[in-house]
């Protein structure tokens, strides 16, 4: 059995898989959780041969993780994913490729492979990222912006009288109560964003958009056109850049 573990910002997300690459179980785990605790506890783990991981979380997740597998079987193969300048025939733009997140290669790498005449990444989390790689796995840029919830938490907490006792539908139409206009404000404000990403994208020949990350579907259902959602791209690029990782 192969563990693949996603520790980001705010969820650690994990999926295990057969000898075959079939996915057998994953899970989402908060921040706060205790993460190792929950992991003592599922049964299925103590069949692990390969653990994969990466992480943009505290530094001592990734150790402490590794420690509890290791201490359960000495024999476990492991593999830290680490952002390096090029991998998998993507070329990073930044100088300094160690402050590029690891969960963006590991995207961009996944995105590439299924795209090769260029694409635009955007994951949506806590933070939304958007990446442009060009048809020879030239990374040239990318932005950092809040996401949907970050959005809405910056409003609230930086007014006095905006106050919102409800959730709402998903829209980006004018508001008819503070709800709605709180709400709807933040999709039109994201809509206008990930609208003005594809037509920058659009402006190098890249036609190619894929989503992914917690708030991808969401994001999708904002904007028309052809644009693709994939869950796993993380996992995906994880896999592609792990020498233990299972042939599919």
């Amino acid at each position: 059995m192969q563990l693949e573990i996603d520790a980001g910002n705010t969820f650690v997300k994990w999926r295990l898989l057969d000898v075959n690459g079939v996915i057998k179980d994953r899970g989402l785990i908060g921040k706060g959780e205790d993460v190792v605790a929950i992991f003592s506890g599922i049964h299925s783990f103590s069949q692990i041969k390969d653990l994969l991981i990466t992480s943009v979380s505290r530094p001592n997740l990734e150790r402490d993780i590794c420690n509890f597998f290791v201490a359960r079987d000495s024999s476990i193969r492991i593999f830290k994913a680490k952002a390096e300048k090029k991998m998998c025939g993507v070329e990073f733009i930044y100088d300094d490729v160690g402050r590029l997140g690891v969960d963006r290669c590991l995207a961009m790498v996944a995105a590439y492979d299924r795209f090769q005449d260029g694409v635009l990444v955007i994951d949506c989390g806590s933070a939304m990222t958007a990446d442009l790689v060009l048809t020879k796995g030239e990374h040239i840029g990318g932005y950092i912006f809040p996401g949907f919830r970050l959005l809405k938490q910056t409003l609230l907490s930086g007014t006095y009288k905006v106050i919102v006792n409800a959730d709402v539908e998903q829209s980006y139409k004018l508001g008819t109560n503070t709800e709605e206009c709180v709400d709807n404000g933040g999709h039109m404000m994201m809509r206008s964003t990930l609208l003005g990403l594809i037509e920058l994208a659009a402006s190098y020949n890249v036609l190619n958009v894929l989503l992914t990350g917690g708030d991808g579907l969401k994001a999708k259902a904002l904007i028309e056109g052809e644009v693709e959602y994939d869950k796993d791209l993380v996992f995906n690029g994880l896999s592609m850049v792990s020498s233990y990782s299972i042939d599919l």
